[in-house]
This record gives C-alpha cells, sequence and structure tokens, in this order.
C-alpha cells in the first residue's frame, strides 16, 4: 500500500531546542499579558509602552542569550525617580526580577511592573527640582558644621536639600528675627523640627544639630574639650543618643543572629525541597522532549493523510491500473494469451482501475464542496 499512503521521510526541519521553546513561550506570555508591546530585535529586545500619572514610559526588555535561563534587563524611558529604578533607568527593586527562574512568567513579570508603576506613579529629575523647598539656604557639595555655643547673637541652623540624590547638609547663619515663625516645621529653634519632621519621615536617628549642654561649660571647658580627643569622645558616649544608637545597635545584632540561626535550621528542608524541583524539573524536561518527537512525528503522518496527497496517489495508481489493463489486451491481440485467461485477468485489472476511478472522483467532488463553502 505504499504507492497509496506513501512513505514515511523524516523532516528536514530542525527541532527546537527546550530552552528555545521556552524562550517562544515566555515572549508569547508578555504579548498576552500586555499592550502595546512592540519588537525591536526578534528574541531580543522589546518594548512595553504604558501611562501613568499623565506621563507616557516606556520599559524596554532586553533578554540575554541564555534566557530564561538568565533573568532579563528591564529599563524605563525616561529615566525616573522610583523606588524600583536605580540612577541609570535599570529596574532592581521587582521582586519578579531580583528572583527570575527558568519557570518564572515574563508576561505576568512585566505586567506587575506596570501595575506598581500605575499605582504609585513615579515623578521625573525635573518634578523633582521642581518640588523642593525655597528656603534661604546654600546647597553645597561639602557640608560644613559650625555648633551653636551661646544663648546670644545668632541662631544656628542647617538647610537640607530634599532631592533624593543628596543627602548634604549644609549650615548658614540668620539673626532670630529672620526666621520663620508659626510655620508647623518650625519653632523659636528656626529648622530643628524641620530636621525632626525630614528624620521622622526616613525613620531614622535623629542627630541634633545643636547641643544646649554645651551653653553651660565655661570657654576653658569648651576649649579643653577642642583640644583633648579623648575627654570629647568620653562626653559624647555618655550622650543620651549615642546610649541610644548602641542599645539599638545590641538589639539589631540579637536579632540578626536569631534570624541567622532560624534560616540555618532551615537549610536541611530547603536542600531537600530543592532536590525534589530538580528531580521534577528532568522529569518535565524528559516528557518535554518526548511530547516533541511524538508532535513532530504526528505532523509528518497527518501530511501523508491530507486530502490533497491522497488525491495525487491514487491519481498515480488508477493510471497504472489502465496501463495494466492495456498491456493485457495487447498481449491477446499478439496471441501470446488463451482467450480465457485474457478475459479473467483483463477483468480483473478493469475492475481496479474503475474502482480507483471512482475513489478518484469523490475526493475531488469533496475538494470542490470543501471549497465552495471555505
Amino acid at each position: 500500500m505504499d504507492w497509496f499512503f506513501g512513505s514515511s521521510k523524516p523532516s528536514m526541519v530542525p527541532a527546537l531546542t527546550p530552552l528555545q521553546l521556552q524562550r517562544s513561550r515566555q515572549i508569547e506570555s508578555l504579548r498576552i499579558y500586555n499592550q502595546n508591546v512592540t519588537e525591536i530585535q526578534r528574541d531580543v529586545e522589546y518594548r512595553v509602552q504604558f501611562n501613568t500619572g499623565g506621563s507616557a514610559l516606556t520599559l524596554i526588555i532586553t533578554l540575554p542569550p541564555q534566557f530564561p535561563e538568565d533573568r532579563p534587563i528591564v529599563k524605563v524611558s525616561p529615566i525616573v525617580h522610583h523606588a524600583w529604578v536605580n540612577d541609570t533607568g535599570a529596574v532592581i527593586g521587582s521582586h519578579g526580577i531580583n528572583n527570575f527562574m527558568l519557570h518564572s512568567d515574563l508576561g505576568k513579570m512585566i505586567r506587575g511592573i506596570v501595575e506598581e508603576f500605575q499605582l504609585h506613579p513615579p515623578s521625573s529629575y525635573s518634578q523633582q527640582q521642581h518640588n523642593l523647598p525655597h528656603h534661604n539656604s546654600v546647597i553645597s557639595s561639602k557640608p560644613t558644621y559650625t555648633p551653636h555655643l551661646s544663648g546670644t547673637g545668632s541662631k544656628q541652623s542647617t538647610a537640607i536639600d530634599y532631592s533624593p540624590y543628596h543627602s548634604t547638609i549644609t549650615s548658614h547663619t540668620y539673626s532670630t528675627s529672620q526666621a520663620p515663625v508659626g510655620s508647623s516645621m518650625y519653632n523659636n529653634n528656626g529648622v530643628q523640627t524641620l530636621l525632626e519632621a525630614e528624620v521622622s519621615r526616613n525613620n531614622s536617628a535623629y542627630v541634633p544639630v545643636t547641643f544646649p549642654e554645651l551653653t553651660e561649660l565655661s570657654p576653658s571647658e569648651l576649649q579643653q574639650l577642642y583640644t583633648d580627643d579623648t575627654k570629647l569622645l568620653e562626653r559624647l558616649l555618655h550622650t543620651p543618643l549615642l546610649q541610644q544608637l548602641s542599645d539599638d545597635r545590641e538589639k539589631i545584632s540579637s536579632e540578626n543572629e536569631k534570624i541567622a540561626n532560624e534560616n540555618l535550621a532551615k537549610k536541611a528542608v530547603i536542600e531537600n525541597h530543592k532536590k525534589l524541583l530538580l528531580d521534577k524539573l528532568d522529569a518535565l524536561t524528559g516528557l518535554r522532549q518526548r511530547f516533541d518527537a511524538d508532535a513532530q512525528q504526528q505532523h509528518e503522518l497527518s501530511r501523508q493523510y491530507e486530502a490533497g496527497h491522497l488525491l495525487l496517489r491514487l491519481q498515480i495508481a488508477t493510471q497504472q491500473a489502465e496501463e495494466v489493463s492495456e498491456d493485457v489486451a495487447d498481449q491477446f491481440l499478439e496471441g501470446k494469451i488463451p482467450i480465457d485467461q485474457f478475459i479473467q485477468k483483463f477483468m480483473s485489472e478493469k475492475k481496479i482501475f474503475y474502482l480507483r476511478k471512482a475513489k478518484e472522483e469523490k475526493l475531488q467532488r469533496n475538494d470542490v464542496l470543501q471549497a465552495t463553502f471555505h
């Protein structure tokens, strides 16, 4: 029956590797879960555009050669200020990127980044500079500090740059009458409450600008502190602030040690789960390879049983049967075979010819009907 169904031949198209198949699925997921996806370079670079906070942003997704074994690189353009974005525009705060694995979902991860930006819209550098508070302050790259030693004369204050890219504190002097009074962020000591508000916002320890207890010391005692580092250090160590910092350090150290011990206790469980995961991954890879081979074989077989392929084979077989019957007739006319043998053989070959011809016409009618309805 090889003349009817044809012979099975291996396909010349190379099969995709498991890594290439995973890469294709990740790219397809990116298109499914996100809108406005643009392909810049096939299998390498893609861009996702979205709007947030009245601004249009673009995520630039770069896929390394070993993706998805290696995690993707995601950058935002233009560069904005956000907790997840560094100075170069790279997205480094996303849990999905930082913990990306072979079977992570690229589409859902990028969708999560877009939703984060839409939930907490980032701000541009120009907006950050525009929103800076304007006081009689000087911003400098080198911080200076002069302690307030007396209760008379000018008041000592500091100015803070609230930009996330500067943390310089610069001191300047203004008279008591010029200090803003009545503001919720200032008191009679000038900008000290402003510092407290900023420190409270950042949830960090407050470092005072002035030390009122120094006003009780005589000039000679101040001079002694200035010249003797040992006494200065001893006095600083007895301040409530440093005592509190020392207590906090001990507390945090104890908590870190406790957490470290808990993590070590869970090491065996994690290693066991890791081994189970690797075993399941190997099994999944084997099943995937078997599936790919079966799918390729199924594709080849389906091509052999297509209506057009069957019709072509049937036409060739019909023509062969007609030629055989004509050869039998020629042999009889030449007297090479007797009449009884001629009738039996000729009728048999003609029967085969008409059966194949009927099947050929039936397949042709089916093709016409399918073409009409489609």
